[in-house]
Order: structure tokens, then C-alpha cells, then sequence
């Protein structure tokens, strides 16, 4: 899949046809080629090669209500503008106007890694990245690092909402897929 390998673990699966079907799981990939899943799911083009598990998955009526998903690079790779745009979503983060306008004098980034943590419990995702941010990303020193940059040019993603609602992340994530930018509400 994806040129990598994917991988399934401590599945259940609970009242498949009755009411509030609910399913459990462990998942983890190696080494998915960033260029097939991106263009898959219409995200803004990246490159590099993507590790990640998706742990305690339940999924209950089939929606998720619980898992520990962290996604990650080993090395670096390249990015589109789009990608940057999709990923700034993501992370709550919003490009202002001057800062969007110079983004798009360049059509791809350089990046050495990438990371991207959420853990869902009560509708509520605990958003991480690759280590923490220094305090100065954010006053009150929450921010965390989700891609950072490599070459010329470079750009380093920080997100700053720890705690973002899933319906919204979900929202922001099918808005990106879309091919659309980021509503901003």
C-alpha cells in the first residue's frame, strides 16, 4: 500500500450488524511514499517517506471515539505551498496576508521532518508534533512543532491549539482534501 507496508493488530469487532457496531484496533505503517498518499487524498503534494501508528482505535456506529495516532517522516523531503496551507489548518494556525503572498513566490519547501500527534478522548483531540516548541512560539509555551524546515527555502510549521474540537478537525481535514483552503470561523 502506498509503496510501504501496513500493518493490523488486537482487532474487535463488536455487534457488526446490530446497533452501535464498534470496532477496535492497532495500526501501524512504515514507509508510505508521501507523493501516492497525498495525491490519494488530494492533500497538497509532499515528498519524503511516512512511519506512523494509530493506537487504541475505537470506533463505535463507525466514527472514531477514542485512539493515539502519531504520524511522523525519517528524513526530510519537499513540500508544496498547498501542503504548508493544509497542514497550517490542521495546526490552527492561520497565514496572515503578507505572510501568504510571500509563501507563494516559492512552489515547493524544503522540510527535514515532520510530525503530527493527536489523541481523541471525549470528542476532543490533544494535538502534538515533533518535540515541543520553544516557549517563545507561544506565551504560555504550548506550542509544538509540526514540520521543520530544511535548504532554500525553509519554512518550520508550529502549531499553537492544543485542544481542538474533532468535529472541527475533521471539518479542516475534509476542507484540505477538497482542494479548498481553510475556512476560518
Amino acid at each position: 500500500m502506498f509503496d510501504g507496508h501496513l500493518g493490523l493488530n488486537s482487532l474487535v469487532l463488536e455487534r457488526p450488524f446490530g446497533v452501535a457496531p464498534s470496532l477496535g484496533a492497532n495500526i501501524h505503517f512504515e514507509n508510505l511514499d508521501l507523493e501516492q498518499v497525498t495525491s490519494a487524498f488530494s492533500f497538497g503534494g509532499m515528498s519524503g517517506r511516512l512511519f506512523g501508528t494509530i493506537n487504541g482505535l475505537r470506533l463505535v456506529d463507525w466514527s472514531p471515539v477514542a485512539f493515539d495516532a502519531w504520524l511522523r517522516t525519517r528524513g526530510g523531503g519537499r513540500m508544496s505551498y498547498k501542503a504548508v496551507d493544509d497542514l497550517t489548518s490542521i495546526g490552527g494556525g492561520m497565514s496572515g496576508g503578507l505572510q501568504t503572498m510571500a509563501l507563494k513566490l516559492f512552489d515547493t519547501f524544503g522540510y527535514r521532518q515532520l510530525g503530527l500527534r493527536c489523541r481523541l478522548r471525549e470528542q476532543v483531540c490533544l494535538m502534538g508534533g515533533i518535540d515541543p516548541a520553544p516557549a517563545a512560539a507561544d506565551s504560555r509555551g504550548g506550542g509544538y512543532t509540526i514540520v521543520e524546515g530544511s535548504g532554500v527555502p525553509r519554512i518550520t510549521i508550529v502549531g499553537h491549539r492544543r485542544q481542538v474540537d474533532w468535529p472541527m478537525l475533521v471539518n479542516r481535514l475534509e476542507e484540505a482534501t477538497r482542494g479548498q483552503g481553510p475556512v476560518v470561523e
